[in-house]
């Protein structure tokens, strides 16, 4: 109840609580972000289904990873973006991400509602 009373979702009157259904989701975009050293394929496949949830989703491998003509294309067709990323933090973009409604929009509630229960934890005073 705590958390839908921060969320303006709950109220309270005495012993009586009322819901409210949420109409929009906390947050307009929540981009998905895949790193990996190598194996763009595998990383192509878990950002893929990072899709259920999020409006963006992008893969961003190793500098020193050879990124084929076929891999671009499978980004592409994915609609997931591609990047390296240097050790001194230099990013390369190979394909834009495309922004999209996410697939799910019940996994896209769940992953709304552990990013604000994150955020809003990250912004307590440490003790």
């Amino acid at each position: 109840l705590v958390d839908l009373g921060l969320a303006d979702l709950v109220q309270r009157d005495g012993e009586a609580i009322q819901l409210r259904a949420a109409s929009t989701v906390p947050f307009k975009h929540v981009i998905a972000i895949e790193a990996k050293l190598h194996d763009w394929g595998r990383a192509l496949t878990q950002a893929y289904r990072n899709r259920q949830f999020a409006t963006q989703s992008w893969v961003v491998l190793d500098a020193h990873c050879s990124v084929s003509k076929v891999a671009i294309d499978a980004f592409k067709q994915a609609g997931v973006g591609l990047a390296t990323c240097s050790t001194t933090g230099q990013l390369r973009f190979y394909v834009k991400a495309r922004t999209m409604r996410p697939v799910s929009p019940q996994r896209s509630w769940v992953a709304q509602a552990v990013i604000a229960r994150s955020q809003r934890q990250a912004l307590r005073p440490l003790r």
